[in-house]
């Protein structure tokens, strides 16, 4: 009986808040500088300023010289809500390998275990296409891996793909858990909310290192309100051959709500930058390549 009337419990919370958001405006994370005075050339200049040493503090420009890099890791995803959500096929958390065209959407996913073992998904200029070790690949359409493969690259890339972003300002300092950070915002088109995605950068005020993301959901494999968000942390930083540092883990939570489970955690178990054929990322010559665009 406890348990029926947690589940009608917890059933009936998200209700509440899935009809709570209908029809809210896109979440805008702008802070109340920004939406009464707009940018200033002083804080456009410091913010990129503050995303360059962010980029450079890491090495990730290197990632440049090889064009590709591989890593393997997990990605644990956590059931919300009721909801699994997690848009991985096959085991959740299995060991997978990631192999990536620097600062691009093109890349791959290959199953290392479970049951999904040697089957690998790639993303081809916004083709998705699959197959098994031996086989040719095959285009396919799958709206949860198409999200996917391309935003956990993104997020590993996060302050070169911002450097591109049309609108990037200083917003400020804040202190969270006894750590000051400095405050960047990002966009493209406008400063209002509008399709493309915000986000807020935290900088570590002492490392230059990014920590942490605020960031909106306009477009996603599930639907999602128009004022939902979430947040990145990024933990436990490793500098591997060539100087080049990334986070070991990236843990996302809803909104901004750091003290609630983590809605996936992405664990990287190895890295290396190099090492295959950048031409084994493009298995469709047709498709004419696009870099970053979307």
């Amino acid at each position: 009986m406890i348990t029926f009337y947690k589940i009608l419990f917890n059933l009936t919370h998200f209700l509440v808040i899935h009809f709570l958001l209908l029809g809210c405006s896109p979440k805008d994370l702008r802070n109340d500088d920004l939406r009464q005075n707009g940018l200033s050339l002083e804080n456009v200049n410091r913010g990129k300023s503050l995303l360059m040493h962010a980029i450079d503090n890491q090495n990730l420009m290197k990632l440049n010289e090889n064009k590709v890099y591989s890593l393997t890791a997990t990605d644990k995803w956590n059931k919300q809500y009721m909801m699994d959500i997690n848009p991985w096929p096959g085991d959740n958390g299995a060991l997978i390998e990631y192999r990536m065209v620097f600062n691009t959407f093109d890349s791959q996913v290959t199953w290392l275990e479970g049951e999904l073992k040697n089957h690998t998904y790639g993303i081809q200029s916004w083709q998705l296409y699959k197959y098994e070790v031996g086989n040719s690949p095959v285009k396919i359409e799958d709206d949860d891996i198409e999200f996917i493969i391309p935003t956990m690259q993104y997020f590993m890339e996060l302050p070169v793909r911002l450097l591109n972003a049309d609108i990037i300002t200083y917003m400020g300092n804040e202190e969270i858990e006894g750590v000051n950070y400095h405050k960047i915002f990002a966009t493209w088109e406008s400063l209002y909310p509008n399709e493309h995605d915000q986000y807020i950068v935290y900088v570590n005020s002492k490392n230059g290192r990014v920590e942490r993301t605020t960031y909106t959901i306009r477009h996603n494999y599930m639907w999602t309100p128009n004022n939902f968000y979430g947040t990145a942390l990024y933990r436990d930083y490793k500098e591997y051959e060539g100087g080049i540092i990334l986070p070991q883990k990236i843990e996302v939570v809803p909104f901004d709500h750091l003290d609630e489970k983590r809605v996936h955690t992405f664990e990287v178990q190895s890295f290396k930058a190099g090492g295959f054929d950048i031409e084994e990322l493009y298995p469709f010559p047709e498709l004419p390549k696009i870099g970053d665009s979307k």
